[in-house]
């Protein structure tokens, strides 16, 4: 009974710990976006529009896949944080209360699915709200942040800041970008259909 209780504790701690610190560090990101708003680079979309269709005719599959091969697994760690929460939670709150540790573990899995369940559809809510309310000319001159690594015809991706929300979207740098690395600052240069063109605010 211990062991499961210093589990739950455990499981609880790191879960809302890492959900916490997602939280703040999504609002500060979002308030140094808006901050930075006040600088605008309108010609920065000029050279790129030059080489619209020759850039969206390159995109090369594999890097895409690749690509989503890693952030499928980024989401499954964000699925078990969230379980981890609903779980140890739960099960902390169980022994406290007199449950048995077979009762406990059954509700502590039980929250902990639901847990997941209501963090997956409040992400698909958020995603096909800023998806419809956003055109993609709209995503031109906004700020970002590069999720992964891009240089040359690779494809990446970057998070786009709305306020205290952001939206994800495949990226590719833009004419005359050599390289932009992982956590970058960028600004949208240019739209393709599934994917943007970025520049480097470094």
């Amino acid at each position: 009974m211990e062991r499961l209780y210093y589990l739950y504790i455990v499981a609880g701690v790191f879960g809302a710990g890492v959900i916490l610190i997602d939280f703040f560090s999504s609002v500060l990101s979002s308030f140094e976006g808006d901050i930075d708003t006040g600088a605008e680079e309108g010609d920065a979309s000029s050279d790129d529009a030059e080489h619209h269709s020759s850039d969206g005719s390159n995109l090369v599959d594999y890097n895409r896949y690749k690509a989503r091969g890693f952030l499928q697994f980024i989401s499954f760690l964000r699925v078990l944080v969230y379980f981890c929460a609903g779980f140890g939670i739960t099960g902390i709150f169980a022994l406290l209360t007199g449950e048995s540790a077979v009762s406990s573990i059954i509700w502590s899995v039980f929250v902990g699915l639901g847990t997941v369940g209501i963090y997956k559809i409040f992400r698909k809510i958020q995603r096909n709200k800023l998806d419809s309310s956003f055109s993609d000319k709209e995503l031109l001159n906004m700020k970002g942040e590069a999720l992964l690594p891009m240089k040359g015809e690779s494809l990446g991706k970057v998070k786009i800041f709305f306020g205290t929300m952001t939206v994800e979207r495949y990226a590719k740098p833009a004419s005359g970008e050599v390289s932009i690395n992982k956590g970058d600052p960028v600004v949208i240069s240019n739209v393709d259909k599934d994917v943007v063109y970025v520049r480097s605010l470094n």
